[in-house]
């Protein structure tokens, strides 16, 4: 396995779910359904971009590990060292994109962070769906790791097969070692994050040229357009979850009429909408 595939195929051991969610308002899912595309964000206006830090914090302390026990590759190692130190920059400079998910569709931690008070939704994708669709967009979907040992094993690794370059072809491959180095830490998370279980489909570097904005909590975010269906086809729905809310069962008839309104046939929509199981604690 080359330093690129290892990327791609991330730092988790973890087993794939069959079904990834996606957490949203109301009006979210409707816009969805409309446009039949999800933003990906600019990792940088990420409301966990400090996650990004962490990342980078177990990168060089694998770093400076290595530097003490092979001098003979010093050159290399402080080069490492530099482009980690300016990873974060490079971030908004190469324009990494990400668009978050969950294996878990039903997590009370989520329907607090990323829905409204009044109440939210989880809509389900297939994973082998998801690959399908996101691939030819340069996309790739991973799950985040979350922990730390394993953490710096994995990365030990990739230093070590970057090593392995850097001893065959010295500088002319440094470029693609800052590129790989800027990737990794789209998928490495603190912790104390675990619950969530995340996973993400996230861009190769400048792949998404035409960026656009949306208006969030005083400020214009970058994203991109990511197609989840061509414009004569339905979205590839497998599971929608309604949180928990006031009066959960009219927002249960309510989700199931939008579906209908959108194309999908009733026996569908009766199988993929739920209700969430966790009970609604009145404010």
């Amino acid at each position: 396995m080359n330093n690129s595939e290892l990327i791609t195929t991330g730092p988790t051991s973890t087993s794939a779910p069959e079904i990834l969610y996606h957490y949203a308002s109301i009006g979210a899912i409707e816009n969805i359904l409309k446009t039949k595309v999800v933003w990906a964000t600019h990792v940088a206006f990420m409301s966990d971009s400090q996650e990004f830090r962490y990342t980078l914090e177990v990168m060089q302390s694998v770093i400076e590990e290595r530097q003490s026990n092979a001098p003979e590759v010093e050159n290399y190692l402080r080069f490492l060292s530099a482009v980690v130190a300016n990873a974060e920059a490079n971030f908004m400079e190469k324009g990494f994109f990400a668009f978050c998910l969950s294996a878990n569709g039903d997590l009370l931690s989520q329907w607090r962070s990323y829905c409204p008070p009044e109440g939210g939704y989880s809509i389900g994708f297939r994973k082998s769906d998801l690959e399908s669709i996101f691939r030819p967009q340069d996309f790739h979907i991973m799950p985040c790791a979350y922990d730390k040992r394993f953490q710096k094993k994995f990365v030990a690794a990739l230093l070590q097969s970057y090593e392995d370059r850097f001893r065959e072809s010295g500088e002319a491959s440094m470029l693609d070692i800052a590129v790989d180095l800027d990737r990794l830490p789209l998928t490495v998370k603190h912790p104390g994050f675990l619950e969530e279980q995340e996973w993400r489909a996230f861009s190769d570097p400048n792949v998404c040229e035409e960026w656009r904005y949306h208006i969030l909590k005083g400020r214009a975010v970058p994203h991109w357009d990511l197609r989840l269906a061509l414009p004569d086809n339905l979205i590839p729905i497998a599971k929608i979850i309604v949180g928990p809310c006031r009066e959960q069962e009219l927002a249960l008839v309510g989700i199931r009429r939008m579906l209908l309104t959108f194309g999908y046939a009733k026996e569908n929509v009766d199988k993929i909408v739920e209700p969430s199981t966790i009970p609604y604690r009145t404010p």
